[in-house]
C-alpha cells in the first residue's frame, strides 16, 4: 500500500491552512507505515444481484474500537457542531503532533499534518478532494479513514485511549443513532443497495 510521498497536487493554488504543513518523503512514507499497521481490510458481500458492490473496506484493524460517522471527512461540522467541538477538543488533546492525512493508496498527491480542526478538515474535502483519505497520529493510537464518494468515516481508538474518544462522542449509543439516521435521511453511496448495506456493514 506505501506508496512515498510526491509533490502537492497540481489543482491546489493556494495556501495550506493556518498550522497545516507538507510532510516530506521521509516523513510521509512513516506515516503510511504507521497506518498500514494499524487497519486492515475487510470484505462485504453484494447485498443484491444488481448490486455493484463495495466489496473491500480499510478499517481500524484489531486492538482499535471503531466508530462508524456520516458524512466522511466533515462529520459532526454542521449538525452537531457542540459533538464536533468536544470530538476535536479530545482528538488534538491525544495527538497534540497533529494528524497526518493523505489519499489511501495515492501518497504521490502529497501528505498532510495538521490539527483535527474544522478548518483542516474543509481543506481535505474542498481543496485536497481525494478519497478516500487515511488519518493517523505519529504520538497516539488513532487512525481513521473517511470515505468521501461513500459519505461516511471510521475513527479508530486503541483500547486504552478509547474510553476518552467514547465519551466526546456521547456514547456508543448516540454515535449509532447518528449513523442510523443519517442513512435514512440522507443515504449512503449511490442508491438503495447502498443505503441497504450501510444499515448492514457500517452501523456498529
Amino acid at each position: 500500500m506505501t506508496t512515498g510521498a510526491g509533490g502537492r497536487p497540481p489543482w491546489i493554488r493556494g495556501s495550506l491552512p493556518e498550522g497545516v504543513h507538507q510532510l516530506d518523503a521521509i516523513e510521509c512514507s512513516a506515516a503510511e507505515r504507521l497506518f498500514e499497521a494499524r487497519v486492515e481490510v475487510s470484505s462485504t458481500p453484494p447485498v443484491s444481484e444488481n448490486h455493484i458492490a463495495k466489496t473491500e473496506i480499510v478499517r481500524p484493524g484489531a486492538g482499535y474500537v471503531v466508530w462508524t460517522v456520516p458524512d466522511g471527512i466533515l462529520c459532526f461540522i454542521e449538525d452537531y457542531p457542540q459533538l464536533n467541538l468536544a470530538l476535536e477538543e479530545q482528538i488534538n488533546a491525544l495527538a497534540p503532533s497533529g494528524m497526518s492525512a493523505w489519499a489511501v493508496g495515492d501518497a504521490k498527491n502529497g501528505c498532510f499534518r495538521g490539527s483535527f480542526n474544522t478548518s483542516f478538515r474543509r481543506w481535505l474535502k474542498t481543496e485536497f478532494i481525494l478519497s478516500p483519505l487515511a488519518l493517523v497520529s505519529p504520538n497516539a493510537q488513532l487512525v481513521m479513514v473517511f470515505d468521501e464518494q461513500m459519505r461516511f468515516g471510521l475513527i479508530g481508538a486503541e483500547r486504552s485511549i478509547a474510553p476518552q474518544v467514547l465519551r466526546a462522542l456521547g456514547g456508543n449509543d448516540n454515535v449509532r443513532a447518528i449513523m442510523g439516521r443519517y442513512i435514512e435521511d440522507f443515504g449512503v453511496g449511490f442508491g438503495e443497495d447502498d443505503r441497504t448495506w450501510a444499515r448492514r456493514y457500517l452501523v456498529n
